[in-house]
């Protein structure tokens, strides 16, 4: 995507406003968000302001920022951007796929708009944590937005669920995107 719209950063701004179009936000904000420096920040958010994507407004001695959903192509660029986060989710499942011997793995929380404990669920065994941790920086970081994950080894995940363990029977019982289910636990709850 930083290809097409010509630096990551903005991609990360874009991605932002484009998830929460009715929400405003201040420099520093987005800067803490992306982890990009403020002059970056302040840069892309002029160029997105000049081609129209931006409104900005002062208040309370700050410049706030948000999404113009007036934007003649502003349907056609947020439908861009959900292809390309399906796309990129794809690509995260077969990296997690290959670093993992996965038995579950559940998108819940930002992935469905529900409020979850975690956005990822990865169950399984064989794993490195601080690769996981990579990887899933990586894809955090084109978001411009932090994805909140949990791994668990295989007998750790059976035994809690066995002892009926809150944090698991939330992610269980609410709306999720099943990816891998070789436990059979699928029927459990919703299933998006």
């Amino acid at each position: 995507m930083e290809q097409l719209f010509g630096s990551r950063t903005r991609v990360k701004i874009l991605n932002i406003f484009l998830r929460n179009p009715e929400k405003t936000y201040f420099v520093r904000e987005l800067s803490r968000m992306t982890g990009d420096f403020i002059n970056s920040i302040r840069r892309e958010l002029q160029i997105l302001q000049a081609f129209g994507l931006l409104v900005s407004f002062h208040k309370d001695g700050k410049r706030y920022y948000q999404a113009n959903q007036d934007f003649f192509l502003f349907e056609e660029i947020t439908a861009l951007f959900s292809k390309a986060e399906i796309f990129l989710e794809n690509q995260l499942i077969d990296e997690l796929k290959s670093l993992v011997s996965v038995v579950y793995l559940v998108f819940s929380g930002v992935f469905t708009g529900i409020d979850s404990p975690t956005d990822i669920l990865i169950v399984g065994t064989g794993f490195d944590p601080k690769v996981i941790a990579q990887a899933l920086a990586r894809f955090s970081g084109f978001l411009g937005r932090e994805i909140r994950y949990t791994l668990m080894e295989t007998e750790e995940f059976t035994y809690r669920q066995s002892i009926t363990d809150e944090f698991i029977f939330n992610v269980l019982l609410n709306k999720k995107i099943v990816v891998v289910d070789k436990l059979g636990i699928s029927t459990v709850g919703v299933k998006s």
